[in-house]
């Protein structure tokens, strides 16, 4: 059986803090509802990947209702292939994290491993995907230039998805600042899950 709206848009309501009524407006009231402009750019990092299940098929006209709140970021909603030709995102320095924290519980992972090949060896990453080169570039452009850190860009033949990864140290590094103090708003599961990683190697947040 197919998901109600309700249900589809729930899960969003939560990590938002938004009530189900709020989480169902435009996107302009939607991120009115956070607290302050470092929810909202953490929430212009979510609506990257969290559009298609936040508003109900009858109005999935994004033009209408997304444009307005987002479009002046550098977000071509009104594009019907947006998701491969959004470039870079206008955010703030101040606010370039939560931006990052949102576009990581959107369109982010972290997976950790032993590796068999040493003793004791534990492996662990952190990556960024989407479908446009573009847009992963600014992402390793803007994070190499807060941070020095390079990572690597990887897409498989048969995939339309280009990855941004990080590794072991530098993957580390990027977390303790996408988690920084004042970051109170976050999918709790993907939080928990970097936690036990990173407790393996006797590290916190």
């Amino acid at each position: 059986m197919p998901n109600t709206h309700k249900q589809s848009t729930a899960p969003f309501a939560k990590l938002t803090g938004c009530t189900y009524k709020q989480s169902t407006a435009p996107f302009a009231k939607l991120t009115g509802c956070l607290r302050g402009k470092r929810a909202r750019y953490l929430a212009h990092g979510l609506r990257l990947s969290f559009w298609n299940w936040c508003v109900p098929p009858a109005t999935q006209n994004t033009t209408r209702v997304f444009s307005p709140a987002v479009e002046p970021r550098g977000i071509q909603t009104s594009h019907s292939n947006k998701s491969k030709i959004i470039g870079e995102v206008k955010v703030p320095k101040k606010y370039l994290f939560d931006f990052l924290r949102g576009h990581l519980d959107g369109d982010g992972y972290t997976f950790s491993y032993w590796d068999p090949r040493w003793k004791s060896s534990f492996m662990f990453y952190l990556g960024f995907c989407s479908a446009s080169q573009k847009h992963i570039l600014w992402l390793q452009n803007v994070i190499k230039k807060e941070l020095s850190i390079t990572g690597h860009i990887t897409k498989a033949k048969k995939s339309s998805c280009y990855q941004l990864k990080y590794a072991q140290k530098e993957s580390f590094k990027l977390l303790k600042r996408i988690y920084h103090k004042n970051a109170n708003i976050f999918l709790k599961r993907k939080r928990l899950k970097i936690d036990k990683m990173l407790a393996i190697i006797g590290e916190k947040l």
